[in-house]
C-alpha cells in the first residue's frame, strides 16, 4: 500500500513539479478519492494497480446503462442461442433503456450480463483503465510503479 506522501511525490515527478505544488483533498471532503490538486487548479488521482482495477471496475459497474448495445448483447445471458431478428429487437430494446431511462435501467443490464468479471475485463482491455477513471483525457499514466489520471 502506497502512502499519500508516495503518491503525492509520484505526481509531481510525473509534472515535473515541486512537490510543494501538489496539494492533497482532505480526506472529509467530498472529492477525498481524487486526492490531489495543482497550483493550476487540475486534478488528479493517484492509485495503485489493485487500486485502479478496483476503481475502473466500480465506474463500469456505474454505467452499464451507457454501453454500446452490440457489447452488452455479446456479453448477454443466451444471446447465443437467439436468431438475428430476436437480437436486433433486443438491441432496439435496449436503446431504449439507454435513450429513456439512462442509469436507472444499470440495474437490468447488469442482469442481461451473463459474467460480470468477464464484462468488466473486456470492456478494460477494450478501452483501457483510464477511459473509466480519467474523465479529462481518458489517459492512464504510470509513475513509480503509480498510476495517474487527471480527472478535471
Amino acid at each position: 500500500m502506497k502512502t499519500s506522501e508516495e503518491k503525492a511525490q509520484a505526481l509531481a515527478k510525473f509534472l515535473e513539479v515541486e512537490l510543494s505544488e501538489i496539494t492533497e483533498v482532505p480526506e472529509d471532503e467530498d472529492n477525498a478519492e481524487l486526492p490531489f490538486v495543482t497550483e493550476q487548479g487540475h486534478e488528479y488521482t493517484v492509485l495503485t494497480d489493485e487500486e485502479a482495477d478496483e476503481k475502473a471496475k466500480e465506474n463500469i459497474l456505474n454505467s452499464l446503462w451507457a454501453f454500446n448495445t452490440d457489447f452488452i448483447i455479446s456479453h448477454c445471458r443466451g444471446c447465443d442461442d437467439m436468431t438475428d431478428w430476436e437480437i436486433e429487437e433486443v438491441e432496439k430494446g435496449l436503446r431504449q433503456i439507454q435513450e429513456n431511462i439512462c442509469e436507472g435501467g444499470n440495474g437490468l443490464v447488469k442482469a442481461l450480463i451473463s459474467d460480470i468479471d468477464e464484462f468488466v475485463d473486456d470492456a478494460i482491455n477494450a478501452d483501457g483503465r483510464g477511459h473509466f477513471i480519467n474523465s479529462y483525457d481518458g489517459e492512464e499514466h504510470e509513475q513509480d510503479d503509480l498510476f495517474i489520471y487527471r480527472v478535471s
